[in-house]
């Protein structure tokens, strides 16, 4: 895996609309603000990174890991990330909408007030996790795993259901 410093991604985007590396270390890296949109970061680490109001907009971010990222209020939208680690992240007031995360792993995350409007959440573990307020308007979480999720003030209006775990209407 290479490692990347915070001045090596600014001066990356600084010359192109948007990037393309894969196996990239950005573990614990302060990467609030910026515009990864459209960007291919294929297996790539942001374990413990600040993503605060990051965008990530279309990118292609399969099997990343983001664990116990702060994620909170960045915008992930029409995002490919299956396969992808969000154990214990931070992803309030996140907008993931239309996203793929097909078997991504939410064990313990932080998705409170987050939009996951039309989202691509089959197979995914959302164990323990918290999606108090959250819009799953039309998601698919076919097979997904709610068990000890709270849901407190989430809305699953024209959801797929089906196969779901710990979740009960």
């Amino acid at each position: 895996m290479v490692r990347i410093t915070v001045i090596g991604i600014k001066k990356l985007l600084k010359e192109k609309t948007s990037i393309h590396l894969s196996h990239t270390d950005f573990s614990g890296l302060d990467l609030s603000g910026m515009d990864f949109s459209g960007s291919t970061l294929i297996k790539s680490n942001f374990s413990k990174t600040k993503l605060e109001n990051t965008r990530f907009t279309k990118a292609f971010l399969p099997q990343s890991n983001f664990s116990e990222a702060n994620i909170t209020g960045a915008n992930l939208e029409e995002a490919k990330l299956e396969n992808s680690n969000f154990f214990h992240a931070n992803l309030t007031n996140a907008s993931l909408s239309r996203a793929d995360l097909k078997s991504a792993n939410f064990r313990g995350a932080t998705l409170q007030k987050a939009s996951m409007t039309f989202a691509s959440l089959t197979d995914c573990n959302l164990n323990n996790c918290n999606l108090n307020s959250a819009s799953l308007f039309g998601a698919n979480l076919k097979n997904a795993d709610l068990t000890k999720a709270q849901l407190q003030g989430a809305s699953f209006q024209k959801a797929n259901m089906e196969g779901v775990k710990g979740y009960r209407a």
